[in-house]
């Protein structure tokens, strides 16, 4: 029984710390998301994920910013292209919070598809094929979802396999 009583301990109170960061820190804290935080740092978004909220981000993993082709990739981090860099970021969050939970629910709901309004100003659509689920830009490219609800104290994350793009 205390060993329970322990675990239950433990487990709240992971939660509750874990809910205590912002989304800065909770990104900061997962292994795999250097480019993304330093994508954040350099256009000045973190300020915005420091604050306010929620916000629901959909996080590509170093992975991921490395399966961009080269071309894409220099576009995005060259100096003075921060507002390049920063409306691929945008478009990877969205407004409020949607935990792993809601988002499955809409796709169940809408015929296995759901739209989503990114802070860019663009859509992303949810899908499950088989097992996994999957996110969908404008342009067609996939990002399956590879780990969801990393609580901060002002939304979540959800991390993502690939970097999804806004429309032309």
């Amino acid at each position: 029984m205390r060993i329970l009583l322990l675990f239950l301990f433990t487990a709240v109170f992971s939660v509750l710390a874990h809910a205590q960061r912002d989304l800065v820190e909770v990104t900061q804290g997962l292994k795999n998301y250097n480019t993304m935080v330093s994508a954040l740092k350099s256009t000045g978004l973190v300020d915005d994920l420091r604050g306010g909220g929620p916000l629901t981000v959909l996080a590509p993993t170093d992975e991921a910013f490395e399966q961009l082709n080269a071309s894409e990739r220099n576009a995005l981090f060259q100096s003075g292209n921060e507002n390049a860099l920063a409306r691929l970021l945008t478009y990877h969050l969205l407004p409020g919070l949607h935990t792993a939970g809601d988002i499955l629910k809409a796709v169940r709901e809408n015929g296995n598809r759901a739209t989503f309004k990114t802070l860019e100003g663009g859509e992303l659509t949810a899908t499950i094929r088989g097992d996994a689920l999957y996110f969908i830009d404008e342009q067609g490219r996939e990002s399956k979802w590879i780990s969801t609800d990393h609580r901060a104290s002002n939304g979540t994350l959800h991390a993502l396999d690939a970097v999804l793009l806004p429309a032309d």
